[in-house]
């Protein structure tokens, strides 16, 4: 939502666009960050682009849209957000260089991130058993390490953070080098393990002060979760 109330609210603050890579603590980071933009954000919400993204490839139910085309719907969607004067754009975006330019336009990049492994082990937790369909997976842990799912999984930072690559691979060095490169691009980089360093960070650049809820709690059963990250022959599979 955005309003000329919500821009003279926010005229003090920088724009803020913030890249949320999935299960890194970002629901959480960016309803914070929402209560200090009111009624002057916009966020690029997965499930309507991902349905655009299917009607405007022509999709369907067995030929589903790629993760690539879903981004080239997302990524103007915040330059829209940037041009319709929103102080603060939000979502499942990935990186690209284009974002760069609003920097002019006096805003900042930022984006959180996560150990790998637990993140790994955070996500597969949340498609195997959240209630929606989409990315919802059936198997079991130990099964869904030989899926193709697998591999997107584990790729998440390099795809997130490095962007679209137009040789489709996300498992190459040049591609792990692109995005250690990219993050040079954001203003603050946090990360889960570190809220403290974190909140330092947007208190100093932002001007505000975070205050972090927990908003998904993983709908598996905890002595599920312990059997899988307890064990070292599954962590190593994930590394």
């Amino acid at each position: 939502m955005i309003s000329r109330l919500g821009r003279t609210l926010a005229r003090k603050k920088p724009g803020l666009i913030f890249l949320h890579v999935p299960k890194t603590g970002g629901s959480s980071i960016a309803n914070a960050l929402r209560r200090h933009y009111p009624l002057c954000q916009f966020h690029v919400r997965a499930a309507p682009s991902l349905f655009a993204a299917g009607f405007y490839y022509r999709r369907t139910a067995g030929n589903a849209v790629g993760d690539e085309e879903v981004q080239r719907i997302r990524i103007p969607l915040v330059h829209y957000g940037v041009g319709r004067d929103a102080k603060y754009v939000y979502g499942h975006v990935w990186f690209d260089d284009t974002f760069r330019a609003h920097r002019s336009r006096g805003y900042l990049l930022m984006t959180c991130l996560r150990e790998p492994v637990n993140r790994f082990f955070s996500h597969y937790f949340w498609n195997r058993y959240k209630t929606s369909s989409h990315d919802r997976t059936d198997l079991d842990f130990e099964d869904y390490l030989d899926a193709a799912a697998t591999r997107v999984l584990g790729s998440a930072f390099v795809r997130y953070i490095g962007g679209i690559r137009e040789d489709g691979d996300y498992r190459s060095s040049e591609a792990v080098a692109t995005a250690v490169e990219n993050l040079s691009q954001f203003d603050i980089v946090g990360h889960l393990e570190d809220l403290d360093g974190l909140k330092s960070s947007v208190r100093n650049k932002v001007g505000i002060n975070l205050k972090l809820g927990h908003q998904k709690l993983s709908p598996a059963d905890a002595s599920e979760i312990k059997r899988i990250k307890d064990s070292p022959q599954l962590r190593s599979a994930v590394e």
